[in-house]
């Protein structure tokens, strides 16, 4: 199971033997360490050079500068005699703790255990491996469990939904239903704020949310889906096609 922490608030989980949490440490927030790299590399996003630090043991922490599109892995734990002012970069360190149980969402049958959003709303997840829905069923099973397909329309909510769903085992290989459709939007469904969530918000079509190039027939792909081929990046998809899974989630 690992718990991926941003700023002290655990924002995913994932089933797996070990639970390794990255927790911020603000106390070197604008500064970098010129020492004990493991490997410079060009990203954005926490939740990959987690994955990253993640997977290599002799990783103990990374600094990141979402500006300048760089992640530092570090093989020591950073000193803060050892550092140098340095504007942007933010400092996480690896912490590793026995699991209690699976968090993975694909339970069928059973929601996961809560997980922390950092706006501080709780969420659960669930979803069936027996049968492929389209659009519109897997919207009403949501509801009737008492749940709504996944609201993502923020960058802080991606990487929440993607730390709690892209590295579960039992989900590889899937495609996830998501709450939006641009039916509403029939006068240009190229339209920038031509996708809304069933209440009305404007899904933002940037890199943040969608696949590379997406969406990129939305006048007759008006559903979005979360593809296992984008790496559960955004895709516009067929609301009437099958070939994707039932994912919900609840606040709780």
């Amino acid at each position: 199971m690992t718990h991926i922490v941003f700023g002290g608030v655990t924002i995913g989980c994932i089933g797996e033997e070990t639970s390794v949490t990255f927790i911020r440490d603000s106390n070197f927030d604008g500064k970098i360490d010129d020492n004990n790299i493991i490997r410079i590399t060009e990203d954005t996003r926490q939740i990959n050079c987690a994955r990253k630090c993640k997977n290599d043991d002799t990783c103990v922490g990374f600094y990141i500068d979402p500006a300048l599109h760089r992640c530092q892995e570090q093989n020591m734990t950073s000193n803060i005699t050892d550092v140098r002012s340095s504007p942007g970069w933010l400092y996480y360190y690896k912490n590793i703790t026995k699991p209690e149980g699976s968090t993975c969402p694909f339970n069928d049958g059973g929601w996961s255990e809560t997980s922390l959003l950092p706006d501080g709303l709780n969420y659960k997840f669930i979803t069936s491996n027996q049968v492929n829905f389209n659009s519109t069923d897997a919207f009403d099973f949501c509801l009737f469990l008492g749940g709504t397909l996944p609201i993502i329309y923020t960058k802080e909510k991606m990487d929440f939904y993607l730390a709690n769903i892209f590295t579960c085992p039992d989900v590889q290989g899937y495609s996830f239903w998501i709450d939006g459709t641009n039916f509403n939007a029939a006068s240009n469904y190229f339209a920038s704020d031509a996708f809304k969530t069933d209440a009305g918000v404007v899904i933002p079509q940037t890199s943040d949310l969608w696949a590379s190039g997406r969406p990129n027939s939305p006048d007759t792909q008006h559903c979005v889906r979360s593809s296992d081929g984008f790496d559960y990046m955004f895709d516009d998809a067929h609301c009437d096609n099958i070939n994707n899974q039932m994912l919900c989630e609840k606040q709780v």
